[in-house]
């Protein structure tokens, strides 16, 4: 899980030097941690 962790840490990085990351950006961020979609990984994150 540590190793997911330092991905995602780093895609988000990415992500936060844009203003508006593109949908796609987006969904393949999700993809990292096993999401199909931003909004499925969106929910998950509402739910804790």
């Amino acid at each position: 899980m540590k190793h997911l962790h330092i991905d995602l840490h780093k895609a988000w990085e990415i992500v936060k030097k844009y203003e508006h990351p593109s949908k796609e950006a987006l969904d393949k961020i999700a993809l990292l941690a096993g999401f199909q979609t931003w909004e499925d990984l969106q929910k998950e994150l509402a739910k804790n």
